[in-house]
């Protein structure tokens, strides 16, 4: 795994010191390392003050970047899954719907296995009944774009939207559901071959 998929709670860290970037990009990002900290190891009744003060940055400046904690956990979710699915989403995908489903799909399960990624499922499961816009947040930023990007796979070849839509769907189910379980579940990955589980995944579903 790489280190630039590594972007929250552990490697970003407020700082002093200038690495060359925007001075208000290194607070959104100190912002959200401080917030993924919280949220992980406090859960999702950390305050707003309680981040600012991690962050090392004022309520103002923290509430200037985003608006609200509901704002703020769906921006550490999309730049989680921003490190995984960027450069695909960026560039144009090649070769057929089968090397295109193994492309993204190789990175859906890299998602999956991040150990971040699994506590975030559990964060966000703690709180689903009596915070419903955190898992809401959760669903679009994370598992809604995975699937999103699949379903522009099906579509170009030839489904409907719809169709599309219930296969991606189907085909990120069958591809991470074991994995995204462990993963929450603190088990060890039940797939032992997870190339040879892509390929066969893929030719189910091309």
């Amino acid at each position: 795994m790489t280190d630039r998929k590594q972007t929250i709670v552990t490697s970003v860290r407020p700082t002093g010191r200038s690495t060359g970037r925007p001075k208000s990009e290194e607070k959104r990002q100190a912002i959200l390392a401080a917030a993924g900290y919280c949220f992980m190891g406090i859960g999702f009744t950390a305050s707003m003050d309680q981040i600012a003060a991690k962050a090392g940055v004022s309520k103002q400046t923290l509430y200037s970047h985003f608006k609200n904690k509901d704002v703020l956990f769906q921006a550490i979710v999309s730049d989680k899954v921003d490190g995984y699915f960027a450069d695909i989403e960026s560039t144009q995908l090649h070769g057929n719907v089968t090397d295109r489903l193994h492309q993204v799909g190789k990175h859906i399960l890299e998602l999956m296995s991040d150990p971040q990624v699994g506590a975030m499922l559990r964060s966000v499961a703690s709180q689903a009944d009596v915070m419903p816009q955190v898992s809401d947040n959760f669903w679009i930023a994370g598992p809604g774009r995975m699937s999103g990007l699949v379903k522009n796979i099906f579509v170009k070849d030839g489904l409907s939207p719809n169709e599309a839509s219930d296969r991606a769907w189907s085909f990120v189910y069958a591809l991470a559901g074991p994995l995204m379980l462990s993963n929450a579940l603190h088990q060890s990955n039940p797939i032992k071959n997870q190339a040879t589980h892509l390929k066969q995944t893929v030719t189910r579903f091309a």
